[in-house]
C-alpha cells in the first residue's frame, strides 16, 4: 500500500507540532547543567554563601573535590585562614565539636581539607590522621573565628594567685 506524498507530510508535521506544546513533561534528573552547591562561611559577623561550582576543583583520589582553603579565598572575608580556627555545622546541625576530643580546626589545616560539590561531604587528608568526627556529611557551614583561650587561663593571674 503507497501513501501519498501529501498524506505523509501532513503526518509528519502534525506529530513535530505536537512535540512542540506545552505539555512537555521535564524529568529533572536528566538537566546537564550543574547544580548549586552552597556552602556558607562566616567570620566576625559577616557571612558570605559560596557556590563551590565557580571554585577550582582540586583531583584527590581521583574523585574532583574543593579544598577548603579555596572556599575562603572564594568568600572574600578580610581576615586570613591561617590565624583562625575553624567549626564545620552540617544542615542537620551536627558539628565535630559535639564529640568529645575533636575540637575546631586550626586554619593552616584547610589546604588538606576538601568538600564534594556533587555531595556537600566533606573529607581530609589521610595523612593528617584526623578523627572520623570530622568528616562531616552535608557540610552546610564553615564558621572561623579567633582561637579559643582556655577558659580559666588568667583566672588564677587576676586573682593573684
Amino acid at each position: 500500500m503507497k501513501l501519498p506524498l501529501s498524506c505523509i507530510v501532513v503526518a509528519l508535521a502534525t506529530s513535530l507540532l505536537a512535540a512542540c506544546g506545552d505539555d512537555q513533561d521535564v524529568d529533572p534528573g536528566t538537566d546537564s547543567g550543574a547544580t548549586a552547591a552552597y556552602l556558607t562561611v562566616s567570620h566576625e559577623g559577616q557571612s558570605v554563601k559560596v557556590d563551590l561550582n565557580g571554585v577550582a576543583k582540586t583531583a584527590y583520589k581521583d574523585v574532583q573535590l574543593v579544598k577548603l582553603s579555596d572556599v575562603w579565598t572564594a568568600s572574600k572575608l578580610p581576615a586570613s585562614y591561617t590565624n583562625l580556627e575553624f567549626e564545620f555545622v552540617s544542615t542537620d546541625g551536627f558539628k565535630p565539636s559535639s564529640k568529645e576530643g575533636c575540637p575546631d580546626l586550626p586554619g593552616t589545616m584547610l589546604d588538606k581539607g576538601y568538600v564534594n560539590p556533587a555531595t556537600m561531604d566533606m573529607s581530609w587528608d589521610e595523612t593528617l590522621g584526623l578523627r572520623g568526627c570530622y568528616s562531616v556529611n552535608d557540610v552546610a557551614e564553615m564558621n572561623g573565628h579567633q582561637p579559643y583561650a582556655p577558659a580559666d587561663a588568667g583566672a588564677d593571674d587576676a586573682a593573684g594567685e
